[in-house]
């Protein structure tokens, strides 16, 4: 029931709006998914360390 009135009050407020916001936004802020970004080298390098100290890994000097 509750599903049922959040579809209808949602198609009565889409109904409203002069202009109808991007599908794809409006799905990943109900569904809490935050945009893809494609990240640089560097904070994939910065990532992986992470990970690597969260995960009791060894960090070796002078490797690449």
């Amino acid at each position: 029931m509750k599903d049922k009135l959040t579809l209808v009050w949602l198609g009565e407020y889409y109904h409203r709006t002069k202009r109808l916001p991007n599908l794809q936004k409006e799905l990943r802020k109900i569904t809490g998914e935050e945009e893809k970004t494609t990240m640089t080298d560097d904070q994939m390098l910065q990532t992986v360390k992470r990970l690597n100290a969260q995960f009791g890994g060894a960090h070796i000097k002078g490797g690449a």
